[in-house]
């Protein structure tokens, strides 16, 4: 089954707000980050994944491809426009004659991201997009459900609209993602 979804998303900060709970282009706030375990404890994952943009926390703008390649335009400001649609595909290895139980329970999808962040006034032309294809996969073994990973994510933002110069738009880029399932709330 094909399934497409959409999603929009806006955020207004007031006031005199810290660097740690602005809205950031590529990725969740710091305050995200650090609820996350294993971006919070160093050591966990080797530090050039996180450094080099291989690895992400969603939130703020979801712009994966900014976390990799430098982008002409603002990362991080007080208020966030952006906007997602996600095409889920079916996943071809189900309809193999020989069933793969690994490659089976692959989810496949196309997407498409835009978003702006900015201070005190939006500004024309710089909403950044990227569009990708993702695979994901839900069925943890127990070692891995043992650290409270729900789902793992690779994700291949593979065109930039707005790469600094030096840059292609059309690029190999890919960043890794985790869901971690909530113990307590």
């Amino acid at each position: 089954d094909k399934k497409l979804t959409i999603q929009m998303l806006s955020g207004f900060s007031f006031g005199n707000i810290p660097s740690q709970n602005l809205y950031y282009l590529g990725q969740g706030s710091p305050i995200k980050q650090f609820d996350n375990p294993y971006m919070r404890a160093r050591g966990i994952l080797p530090t050039n994944l996180i450094k080099d943009g291989h690895f992400m926390v969603p939130g703020g703008g979801d712009i994966r491809g900014s976390l990799e390649t430098p982008v002409d335009a603002k990362t991080i400001g007080e208020n966030l426009l952006s906007g997602k649609a996600v095409l889920y595909i079916p996943n071809f290895f189900e309809i193999s004659p020989v069933r793969l139980p690994i490659f089976s329970r692959l989810e496949w999808n196309l997407f498409t991201n835009w978003a702006q962040v900015w201070d005190s006034k939006i500004e024309e032309d710089q909403f950044v997009g990227e569009a990708g294809f993702s695979i994901s996969y839900d069925y943890m073994p127990i070692w891995l459900r043992y650290f409270h990973i729900a789902k793992i994510y690779l994700d291949f933002p593979i065109w930039l609209n707005k790469p600094a110069s030096g840059y292609d738009s059309w690029d190999y880029r890919w960043t890794l993602r985790v869901d971690i399932q909530k113990i307590f709330n």
